[in-house]
């Protein structure tokens, strides 16, 4: 009886020692799975605390990157805040300045400001295509130019006042050349008066000699040649008179020349 009790005592020990050695077994691999699990997260969160400290640093470097970018835009900025100050300010310095200038050909106050210049500009233009109209038809420029713009009529009558003035050189140029021959013909005629007149005077020199130491005939035959001489040189005189008054009319064409030039065929002066 007590051997059957022991021998259970010992069967539930067995069996007891059986289930605590399964659970010490299954306890152990559920440690070991812990562990696992513990090592596997903590490879984890190396993983990510180095995952996230990159993308810290990279944050940082974006932040950093845009605080420069954003410094330098703060400075483009302000140099163009400064430019267009100095725009601005060179803008209004050149308003004043054409006010003033535009305040000479008006009677009116022109203010600087834009839209004022701008009114007394157009008023300008106006003017000045009016004028365009009769000088045009001074010029002679062609008819067709009626109908062009203002700067194309405006390039045709300087063209042509460019082409009226290089046939006014031409023609003085040739005044000129005639003028300078006239006056070595003169010159020449001169040269040749002044010899006559001092042949005249030697002659009569002699003239006075003979008659007191000559015969009459030789007197009378003096006389005739200093006739003669001194119908040469009236003629001499009469030809110098002629060359003057040629020279005259080559100073007077050459003067009407520039009158007609700068009035034109009307006959009224230009004004600017």
């Amino acid at each position: 009886m007590r051997n059957a009790v022991l021998e259970e005592s010992v069967k539930s020990y067995e069996l007891e020692c059986k289930v605590s050695r399964e659970t010490v077994l299954r306890l152990e691999k559920e440690l070991d799975q812990e562990r696992r699990k513990v090592v596997s997260n903590a490879t984890d969160l190396q993983s990510l605390k180095k995952t996230l400290g990159e993308s810290l640093e990279a944050s940082r470097r974006v932040i950093e990157a845009a605080r420069r970018e954003s410094h330098c835009l703060e400075k483009q900025v302000e140099d163009l805040q400064a430019k267009a100050q100095a725009a601005e300010e060179k803008l209004q310095l050149f308003l004043e300045r054409m006010a003033k200038l535009l305040q000479g050909k008006s009677e009116s106050f022109i203010s600087p400001s834009e839209g004022d210049i701008l009114q007394e500009l157009d008023k300008l233009c106006n003017k000045y295509e009016e004028l365009l109209e009769p000088l045009s038809e001074t010029m002679k420029v062609n008819s067709p130019a009626e109908g062009l713009g203002f700067e194309i009529r405006l390039k045709l009558v300087l063209s042509r006042t460019e082409q009226l003035f290089r046939q006014e050189a031409s023609a003085l140029i040739e005044s000129r050349r005639l003028t300078f021959n006239l006056q070595q013909k003169v010159q020449s005629q001169k040269n040749l008066l002044d010899g006559k007149e001092l042949q005249i005077q030697l002659l009569r020199r002699k003239l006075l000699e003979m008659e007191e130491n000559t015969t009459l005939l030789e007197t009378r035959k003096l006389k005739k040649k200093i006739e003669h001489l001194q119908g040469e040189l009236r003629a001499t005189k009469l030809s110098n008179s002629e060359l003057r008054a040629q020279l005259a009319h080559a100073d007077e064409l050459k003067v009407e020349g520039r009158r007609i030039w700068i009035q034109g065929p009307s006959g009224n002066a230009f004004s600017s």
